[in-house]
């Protein structure tokens, strides 16, 4: 069992860095925070090859990754009509959040 603590301890703290991230609440208060979503790409990065080939996932995590996927995809075009400007970084990030969670649940070797 030691040699899975260490693995068991780096997931967890992968999820905690995906549940702690500020990115989605600030969209929903109108403001896009790049370095909270520098800090969430890496964070759901990491989660991907922590959750890569497991069977069972942190319900908590999945359910705040569903979120994250929908605040996502309902607040960029709130934004993008706020400051047109962000059209673009805007659906990039979109885009890449998808991809990024869809990582997540991708099996693996």
């Amino acid at each position: 069992m030691s040699g899975a603590a260490p693995e068991i301890l780096a997931t967890l703290e992968a999820e905690r860095k995906v549940l702690e991230n500020s990115f989605a609440r600030r969209m929903r208060e109108l403001h896009v925070d790049r370095e909270e979503y520098a800090r969430l790409c890496e964070a759901l990065r990491q989660l991907a090859r922590r959750w890569r080939g497991c069977d069972l996932v942190d319900r908590e995590a999945a359910g705040a990754l569903q979120a994250l996927s929908m605040t996502a995809r309902d607040m960029i075009p709130v934004l993008t009509r706020a400051d047109p400007a962000l059209r673009d970084e805007l659906e990039d990030m979109g885009n890449t959040l998808g991809r990024l969670v869809r990582d997540c649940y991708e099996k693996g070797p």
